[in-house]
């Protein structure tokens, strides 16, 4: 991940569990690639948050997704 830029989200997300009322649109490399994602996931977000407070950006590592009770849970990866 190499930047991000936060956005206000829609009104049509707000009380839908634990809505932060933004989103990220981040910026990443991917085999060279340059790559355009958003999310709004908390944890996510916090990981940007603090990766940039620190000086930490860019920041090498991948987002995963896993199964949970209650949908999919993301989480960070870091890589070498």
């Amino acid at each position: 991940m190499t930047s991000y830029t936060l956005r206000k989200s829609d009104d049509k997300y707000k009380g839908q569990g634990q809505d932060l009322g933004v989103f990220a649109v981040v910026r990443a490399l991917a085999d060279g690639e340059d790559l355009v994602y958003t999310t709004g996931a908390a944890n996510i977000l916090a990981l940007l948050w603090a990766a940039e407070k620190f000086d930490r950006l860019p920041i090498k590592g991948m987002i995963v997704s896993r199964e949970t009770a209650n949908g999919e849970l993301l989480s960070f990866k870091p890589s070498s």
